[in-house]
């Protein structure tokens, strides 16, 4: 028996294309099938053999076949020329052998990868993918919430592994944590090996320990620190800005403001937006408490780190209060500083 058969294997437990390719052709036992995209097929799964009787190349094989007519576009204009819309579904067709490929190399210790992920079109939410052997690890495990993004996993060292050990948030729900949870485990560094457990939050069974290979879990975190491909002009713009506000606090602190959010804007996701605290050393008499500005940065076709350089250089010559919008705070130093409240959004 092979060491990928002896080792209880993560369960995808999230529908996809996969499950509906599965699904036509008569080997996803449960039938699942996506709640939304393609349309659904009209009566039971074809007879034919369960899944548990096919190998896993035979599987890999078929699923790989079944996904070219569902993903390609009847539409001959479509064809020709591809719409942004398209953009998860030009990657399923372009990567759909991938989960074969990744899962035929499983070993032991288990491999671990890292690979960032954009949500759809419209949708700006980006996350941090986390694979052993292969298997997405939120969805077996949690499913109910995407992984963190790159900026809060990887850029901030939580998933580097130390003798200490360290309890790390990997989702939450889509919700909140308050009402449907969120999945964490705690990383450490024992030895030549990584481990991950002490999981809390899980769906199921309480998730065994995994434990890598230390050598390759650095190598792979540093490659995932180092690639930025995946990310857009305006988000690096932000992460630009957001490092160069974290080394140098002062150009926010000589207006007394403080840097927030920092990213892109959810409806635009071509603009970079800038969050201050304003927190005036010298409030009004008779007031106190803070304001908040945004700083939106549209796309303007220049490199983002030019861009970053730019704002920074704005923050260090010219007070804030001068260009970025106000966005609400305590409402007696907004009057007495002559802010309106912004007015309420519109509702769709």
């Amino acid at each position: 028996m092979s060491v990928r058969d002896e080792r209880e294997p993560l369960a995808p437990r999230t529908t996809s294309l996969y499950d509906y390719a599965l699904f036509r052709q008569g080997i996803e036992p449960d039938g699942t099938v996506p709640r939304k995209g393609f349309p659904l097929p009209d009566g039971p799964p074809p007879p034919g053999p369960g899944r548990r009787d096919r190998t896993w190349q035979q599987a890999g094989a078929e699923v790989t076949d079944a996904l070219t007519p569902p993903l390609a576009d009847p539409d001959p204009v479509r064809a020709a020329e591809p719409v942004p819309a398209d953009r998860r579904a030009d990657w399923f067709r372009r990567n759909r052998h991938l989960p074969f490929a990744r899962t035929e190399q499983a070993g032991d210790p288990p491999r671990w990868e890292l690979v960032v992920v954009h949500g759809a079109e419209d949708d700006d939410g980006i996350e941090t993918r986390i694979l052993i052997d292969g298997i997405p690890l939120v969805p077996a495990l949690f499913g109910k919430g995407r992984g963190h993004p790159p900026e809060y996993l990887i850029d901030s060292g939580r998933l580097r592994a130390t003798a200490e050990p360290r309890e790390v948030q990997l989702c939450e729900a889509y919700c909140t944590e308050g009402c449907c949870g969120a999945l964490y485990v705690t990383i450490r560094r024992d030895g030549d090996e990584v481990v991950w457990d002490g999981w809390r939050g899980a769906i199921g069974p309480p998730p065994p320990a995994y434990r890598f290979d230390a050598a390759a879990y650095d190598a792979e975190l540093a490659r995932a620190e180092q690639d930025h491909s995946w990310c857009r002009p305006a988000r690096s713009t932000a992460r630009l800005i957001a490092a160069g506000l974290h080394d140098r606090p002062e150009l926010t602190a000589r207006w007394d403001m403080t840097a927030g959010w920092i990213g892109t804007d959810r409806s635009d996701t071509d603009t970079t937006v800038v969050r201050l605290r304003y927190t005036p050393s010298a409030p009004p008499p008779g007031t106190g408490g803070s304001l908040y500005f945004e700083w939106r940065l549209p796309d303007e076709d220049v490199p983002p780190r030019a861009r970053a350089d730019a704002a920074l250089r704005r923050l260090e010559t010219q007070d804030p209060n001068t260009f970025a919008s106000f966005g609400g705070g305590n409402a007696q130093p907004a009057e007495a500083l002559g802010h309106r409240p912004p007015p309420p959004a519109l509702r769709a």
